[in-house]
């Protein structure tokens, strides 16, 4: 950076003061961060180092997750909490439950998500407990939608047993939608018609990488 100093002048002192908070003394910018669930308490995992030598006035974003079942009880309560971009983080645990994206472009993941750690696929289950798909998407999510690091096992729907990405046709309707599908265990999952563990209507984008699809069953197109 390139100072001209006034006749007379040898040298000058820069700093940050003019950002957003008026301070560059790290706890007094702590205890002005507002975050989603206004908990102070996690404002130093809030990056705002790169506001202090800004005059930006969008205070920093922090995205939260929200933990499965330490804060919601349920994935569908925390899917229906959360905002676009947010990740719904799932500890380890069978959860008797049949999910909706609701047309959310969020992140659904297991503790593989955060750790790496294969063992969390296995061991945080979603079970549809025989009441339909265990995973729907059908309401215009896009390809930024993730599920990540679960097995999915014991759906029976007409259509998509284990997972339905819904499209507007007669099978199951719905909006065209998308879904990133990553690191899934597919499983033990039937359906009356086609998909028994994946079924995708309307040629809806689907990424899928590193997912096993076993033992799932169906009239046509077991998967």
């Amino acid at each position: 950076i390139a100072v001209s100093l006034p006749a007379g002048y040898s040298d000058a002192k820069l700093d940050a003061k003019e950002n957003y908070w008026g301070t560059t003394t790290e706890l007094t910018i702590q205890s002005m961060i507002w975050d989603k669930n206004d908990d102070l308490n996690i404002a130093s995992k809030i990056d705002y180092s790169s506001w202090l030598n800004s005059q930006d006035q969008n205070t920093p974003y922090f995205n939260p997750f929200f933990k499965v079942p330490d804060d919601y009880p349920t994935i569908q309560s925390a899917i229906d909490a959360s905002d676009k971009a947010d990740t719904v983080l799932v500890f380890p645990g069978t959860y008797k439950e049949n999910i909706n994206f609701n047309g959310k472009d969020i992140v659904v993941a297991s503790k593989f998500l955060t750790t790496r750690d294969t063992s969390f696929i296995s061991s945080t289950i979603i079970d549809g407990n025989k009441n339909g798909s265990v995973v729907s998407v059908r309401n215009g999510e896009t390809i930024n939608a993730q599920l990540i690091g679960f097995t999915i096992t014991n759906g029976s729907a007409a259509y998509g047993g284990g997972l339905f990405i819904g499209g507007a046709n007669s099978q199951g309707g719905g909006m065209n939608s998308e879904i990133t599908l990553s690191n899934l265990i597919v499983k033990d999952n039937s359906a009356v018609n086609d998909g028994g563990g994946l079924m995708s209507s309307n040629n809806d984008g689907i990424i899928i990488s590193k997912c096993k699809f076993i033992n799932n069953t169906a009239s046509r197109g077991g998967g």
